[in-house]
Parts: C-alpha cells; structure tokens; sequence
C-alpha cells in the first residue's frame, strides 16, 4: 500500500494533466459566459435602438393627425380624425401625451422615451392615450375653442 501511495505523489505528469485539463474547462466556461452576456446585452441594445424608432414614427404619424385635424378646423367646426395605431410598439405597450407643444411616446416601463415637436399647427393641443385597448384615437377638434383634443376611442367588447 504504501508504494502505491509512494508512486503516486512521485508521478508529476499526471497531476498535472489533470490541472491543466481543469484550467482548460474553466477558461471554456469563462469564454461560453462572455459570450452570451455579449449577445445578450447587443440584443437588447438593437431591440431598443429599433422600438425607439417606431416609438418616433407613431409620434409622428399623431403628429400628420393633428395637421389634418387643424387643416379640417377651418371648415368645420367639430370633428373626429380617427387614427389606428398598433396595440404595441416593440413588444412593447406604450402611452402617447400631447403638451407643451411635444408629442411624447413613451413605453409604459419608462424605459423608452421619443418626442416630437408641434409645428405649424395654430390651435391648442392636448390629450393622453394608452395602447392596448384596441388601438384606435381620435383628435377632436372644436374650431370655437380653438383647441384639439387626442383621446383614446372606447371600445365595447360584446359577449
């Protein structure tokens, strides 16, 4: 028994094989963890940078409403301008809110946020709208008062 023991410990080689075969393993997990993480963080990163760009173009897609509401106010004095807009942006819901000139597009997480400017417009704008019920507003505009008015259409859902 104790040569067995003896010729074991003398036997360098194969201890270190077996380290080296250790060292081998943790620094494929290592590059297998970086790896993903990379992937990951680009994904995410390219899945914002494309929702924050559709979140601009349903800004502005309100904002071609809101024109064609103002341009509808000079020869009428109330109406609708109805508009579709889709249920999510980037898989993600979203809020739409009109002040202080801007319209902002904002995901309901907070994370993702577009404006855009009110140009050209000579009437008093406002209103907020929330995706998921559908998907349809209207800009209701009242020539008298000379004001628009965004708000999310109320959908009845019959059983």
């Amino acid at each position: 028994m104790k040569n067995i023991k003896s010729r074991f410990f003398k036997n360098k080689k194969a201890a270190s094989i077996l380290i080296e075969q250790i060292f081998v393993l943790m620094f494929g997990i290592l590059i297998l963890v970086m790896v993903i993480t990379v992937f990951t963080t680009l994904r995410a990163k390219s899945f914002d940078f494309v929702a924050s760009s559709q979140f601009g173009s349903v800004a502005s897609y309100v904002h071609n409403g809101v024109i064609i509401a103002e341009q509808n106010m000079r020869v009428a004095n109330t109406g609708k301008v109805f508009l579709d807009l889709p249920d999510k942006v980037g898989d993600k819901p979203y809020r739409i809110e009109i002040k202080n000139n801007f319209i902002n597009v904002t995901d309901l997480g907070g994370a993702l946020n577009t404006s855009v400017a009110l140009f050209n417009i000579n009437a008093t704008v406002s209103g907020n709208a929330s995706s998921g019920g559908g998907g349809r507003i209207f800009l209701f505009y009242n020539r008298t008062a000379n004001s628009i008015t965004l708000q999310a259409e109320e959908r009845v859902i019959s059983t």
